[in-house]
């Protein structure tokens, strides 16, 4: 695998993201001559999650849509050029849920009282 920092240049901290949200991780080539740009899982031996939507784009990056929290991962681009791989630094991936979760309340009633004491 080739130096990553002479083919590719990356963000330096993850954002915060949401599910549904679309996602542009900028690995942007530095050497035109790279081909083949793809993005992978930072473990060579995964493919990329089931229903990962992936665009990529020379000069803009990898563009993931409609992110999923099963899509939680470190990932690279890679590229070839002159049949050596180069693979950009990885990127983790971080996905929080799109909705704030339902408070469940649980209630506690007494025998002697009408009160009761709740906790969410």
């Amino acid at each position: 695998t080739g130096n990553p920092s002479t083919v590719f240049v990356t963000p330096r901290s993850s954002p915060t993201l949401k599910e549904d949200d679309d996602f542009l991780f900028r690995c942007l080539l530095t050497d035109p001559s790279v081909t083949n740009l793809t993005l992978q899982p930072e473990d060579r031996g995964k493919d990329l999650p089931p229903g990962m939507n992936v665009t990529l784009d020379p000069r803009r990056g990898a563009l993931i849509t409609s992110l999923r929290m099963s899509f939680k991962g470190r990932y690279t681009c890679s590229g070839w050029k002159k049949g050596q791989e180069f693979r950009s630094k990885p990127l983790d991936l971080l996905v929080a849920p799109s909705k704030t979760p339902v408070c469940l309340f649980l209630c506690k009633h007494t025998n002697k009282s009408v009160f009761q004491t709740c906790v969410c």
